[in-house]
C-alpha cells in the first residue's frame, strides 16, 4: 500500500498536480486543484509582505498569531512559530513550482499564490538577516548560557541570537511566538558580567571553612583505613582462588564467597573517589572565576 502510494503521488506530481496536505492559505477547489482560502490567504499575504519588509521569522509569526492566525496541517491549529513561518517563506508551492526530486522544478497546475518578485525579495532579506555561520550550515550556534536559564517571567525558554552587530541576545521564546510573555531582554553579555562578578566574589564563609578542613582530615583518615582493608580482601580473594584450584571447596562456595568479597572491594570506591573529588573541587574553587574570563562560549 506504501508503494502504491508513492506510486500515485509520483505520477500526480509529474501532471503538476499538489499531493498532500495544503500548506496555510490554500484550499482545495472544485475540480481539486488548490485555490486561495478565504479565511487564511489574507494571512499568507499578510507574512509574506511583512518579510519583504524585513520583518524576523519570529516576528512574522507573533504578527500572526495576534491577528488570530493558526497553523494549517497534520499538526492541528496551533499558534505559528519562527519554524512553521520559515516553512511557509520558502514554500516553492505559493509560486506554483513542485520540487522534481532532483533539484529541479515542475510547473504546478494551480496557479501562483504569490507573486514570484515578492518571493525571491523574501528570500533576499532573509539571506541578510542571517549571520554568516547560518548562511553555510544552518546550525545552531551554543553560547555559554545555552539550554541552562528560563524566563523569569513565564517560566518560559529563553532563546539567543547574535544580533548584526555580532552580538549575542537573549529573549524569550514565549514572548517571540506571540504566547503573553513581556520580557523583552537583552545583550547576552550583560548576564555573563553578572555571573563573573557573584563568581569572583564567592567567599566561604569561616566557619565554614573550619567544618570543611574537619571534614577533609576524617575523609583522609577513613581514606589510610580503607586502603588497609582493600589490601585485606584483595589477599582474601587470592586465597580463596588458590582454595578452588585446589578443590577444597566447591564452584558453587567459591563464585558465593568471591562475589560477596568483590561487592565489598566496590563499596570501598565512594571512598577514595571522594577524596580525589574534593582535591578537584577545591581547586575549580578557587579558580573558577578566572575559567569564566577565559572560557569561550561553546
Amino acid at each position: 500500500m506504501s508503494q502504491e502510494t508513492k506510486k500515485g503521488w509520483a505520477e500526480r506530481k509529474a501532471q503538476g498536480l499538489y499531493a498532500g496536505l495544503l500548506p496555510f492559505g490554500a484550499a482545495k477547489g472544485e475540480d481539486g486543484v488548490p485555490i486561495p482560502d478565504s479565511e487564511t490567504y489574507p494571512g499568507l499575504r499578510m507574512a509574506f509582505e511583512l518579510a519583504a519588509q524585513g520583518k524576523r521569522d519570529r516576528q512574522v509569526a507573533q504578527a500572526l498569531n495576534t491577528a488570530g492566525y493558526r497553523t494549517a496541517g497534520n499538526q492541528g491549529n496551533r499558534l505559528f512559530t519562527k519554524d512553521t513561518v520559515g516553512g511557509i517563506l520558502t514554500n516553492h508551492f505559493y509560486i506554483a513550482e513542485l520540487s522534481d526530486g532532483n533539484g529541479g522544478w515542475i510547473e504546478t497546475k494551480h496557479k501562483p499564490f504569490i507573486a514570484r518578485d515578492l518571493f525571491n525579495t523574501v528570500q533576499e532579506m532573509r539571506s541578510k538577516g542571517r549571520s554568516p555561520r547560518q548562511t553555510i550550515n544552518n546550525g545552531a550556534r551554543t553560547y555559554s548560557l545555552s539550554y541552562i536559564v528560563q524566563c523569569a517571567r513565564c517560566g518560559g525558554r529563553i532563546r539567543m541570537q547574535t544580533n548584526s552587530k555580532g552580538r549575542p541576545r537573549v529573549y524569550c521564546a514565549s514572548r517571540a511566538e506571540g504566547l503573553g510573555c513581556d520580557f523583552s531582554g537583552t545583550l547576552l553579555d550583560v548576564y555573563e558580567s553578572q555571573i563573573e562578578w557573584y563568581l569572583a566574589n564567592f567567599i566561604i564563609p569561616k566557619d565554614y571553612q573550619k567544618k570543611i578542613l574537619e571534614a577533609h582530615r576524617k575523609l583522609g583518615k577513613a581514606y589510610s583505613e580503607t586502603e588497609g582493608h582493600e589490601e585485606r580482601l584483595k589477599a582474601s580473594l587470592k586465597r580463596l582462588k588458590e582454595q578452588y584450584h585446589w578443590g577444597h571447596i566447591s564452584q558453587r562456595e567459591y563464585l558465593k564467597k568471591y562475589r560477596e568479597t568483590e561487592y565489598q572491594l566496590q563499596q570501598l570506591a565512594p571512598g577514595r573517589n571522594g577524596h580525589e573529588e574534593l582535591e578537584r573541587l577545591a581547586h575549580f574553587l578557587a579558580n573558577v572565576a578566572n575559567a569564566w574570563r577565559e572560557a569561550n562560549q561553546e
